[in-house]
This record gives C-alpha cells, structure tokens and sequence, in this order.
C-alpha cells in the first residue's frame, strides 16, 4: 500500500494508532489517555528523532480531546467541553511560558468563505481583544486580570496573494507577544474524527499540510516567540475515505487491487466533508473562543 496516500492526517493520535497496528510498540513516543465524563482527554509526546520520523510529526507534546457531537445540543455538557479545552491550553501556556506571560496574539488561519476552513477565522474573530484597552487606559486595564489579547486573520494565499505565515509573522513583529496560538482546520485518516475532535499542540503548525498543499511552518523558529497550535479536522482525503471503507467491511490490505491503489493515486483528489459541518464549525469556534478567553482570564504574570 501507498503510504503517502493512507497516513494522510494531521492528528497525532492517528499516525500513532496506523503505527500500532504495524507494531507492539513505538519507541520514542509516550501515550496517555483518561475520560472525563464521555470527553477523552489522550496526551502523546514525540521525545526523539525515532518517534518524529515513525509519526512523521515534530517532536513535541499533542493533545487530543475527543467528544460525541451530541455535546452541541446540551449546554451543561458544551461548557464541560469548554472548562477542559481551557484548562488543557493554560496548562500548555504555562509549559512554554514559565517566567512571563503577558500578551498573546491568535492567529485565525483559513479561508472563512469556505465551511470547512472557518473554524480559524470564526473563531480568532470571536475572542475577546484587550489590546487597545492594555495600550490606551492601562489603569483600567490592570484592574481587569487577564492578558493583552489581539488577533489577525491572514486569509490564504489564493485570495490574498501573500503567504498567511508572512503576515502573521509581521504581525508578530509589531505587537510584540510573548505566545502566539494558531488556529486552523485539519485533515483527519479516519471520518469517525471530523469535528468532534480538537488537537492541540506546542509543535506549531503547517497550513495546508493535511491536504497537500503543504505551506510554510509556523512555529518558534519562525515567529521567534512559542506557538500553541489548535486544529479541528473537518476533512478526509476521498481517497482514504474509499482505503477506510474497504477495510471496515473486511477486506485485508493485502487484498487490495494494484489497479484500485493506482487509480487513486493518479485521480484528482478531493476532500469530504460531513453534510452538518456548517452548524458544527459555527458551534466548535464559539466552544474554542470562549475556552481561550477563559485561559487568558485564569494566567496573568
């Protein structure tokens, strides 16, 4: 089997799982999983060079939070969702700034005209901005407990003409914060994962990777300050999908036909996404903002 074709995600957990089917064990990679209340909290670390190049993923810690879509449709769960996702991003926030942490910029990454690639957008836009207040009334502001805050949204480079990591990285450059937390939608291996699953990381983030328009790393070695990076798979590869699907009714990878692995190769590919997405993007980016709004209220140094 093509590998290129069937390890395609960008979640941690997947390319972990895919391993553990080929192995008892991966060296170079720790897992941890709890449940708390139905949402299942798992943390993978990278810690070496034989961990990056089986995961095919930088070294780092990755944290996934898995939960039922049903969770949209009770409120008292949903703010369940939001307590977690906001404590898991402070203590992450914590790790990679120790000594001081007073500013952030959220970077809204995607194309917001398109359902599947708003979750950054929608979600940067809905974020509460502290930074005129923090620069024109800082007396009030210092009453207020809670972090400069400002967010850009880049656009892509099909509409802009600019590459979304230079302007993010100019943005950097003139507010000066001491985190940055990219937000941007992800491509999952299996369609179980698309939109009940948010993957956070302090690797950084390549725009467009998941669906192979791989575009520059925005990470610390780039923007010069740490990055936490925060994703929602709203896509599957048709092509995995169609790999997925044939194993799900038995039949073995041995199985499959050198013709099927090669039409889809050479096929134009496209991504699916699931028919309530527009509902479930809206939803998850309100969840997403209001956890990071109560992250930058609960750390202040």
């Amino acid at each position: 089997m093509d590998e290129k074709i069937y390890l395609r995600s960008d979640l941690a957990n997947e390319c972990r799982a895919r391993c553990m089917d080929e192995k008892n064990g991966i060296s170079g990679v720790s897992f941890s999983e709890k449940n708390e209340d139905g949402i299942i909290i798992s943390t993978l670390s990278v810690e070496d060079e034989r961990g990056e190049k089986l995961l095919r993923k930088p070294r780092g810690n990755y944290i996934t939070v898995g939960f039922d879509k049903s969770i949209f449709m009770d409120d008292e769960r949903k703010e369940e969702l939001v307590l977690i996702l906001s404590r898991e991003i402070s203590s992450l926030m914590k790790t990679l700034c120790p000594d001081a942490l007073r500013s952030v910029l959220v970077a809204g990454i995607g194309n917001k005209a398109l359902t599947c690639d708003a979750v950054g957008p929608l979600t940067a836009e809905s974020i509460t901005v502290t930074r005129p207040l923090a620069l024109h009334e800082p007396t009030i502001f210092s009453k207020l407990s809670r972090l400069i805050s400002s967010y850009v949204c880049p656009g892509v480079q099909g509409e802009t003409g600019i590459e979304s990591s230079l302007l993010i990285k100019k943005a950097t450059d003139i507010v000066c914060p001491d985190l940055v937390i990219a937000i941007d939608a992800l491509a999952a291996h299996s369609p179980d994962r698309l939109l009940h699953t948010v993957q956070l990381c302090d690797t950084g983030i390549a725009p467009g990777s998941g669906v192979g328009n791989k575009r520059p790393a925005i990470n610390k070695d780039f923007l010069g300050v740490p990055v936490i990076a925060i994703g929602v798979p709203t896509v599957v590869d048709s092509c995995v999908l169609v790999l997925t699907s044939l194993e799900k009714a038995g039949i073995s990878n041995d199985l499959f036909p050198a013709e099927l692995l090669e039409a889809l190769k050479s096929s134009d590919n496209f991504f699916v996404s699931p028919k309530d997405c527009d509902f479930t993007v809206r939803e998850l980016s309100i969840v997403i903002s209001s956890s990071l709004d109560l992250a930058f209220s609960s750390i202040k140094s």
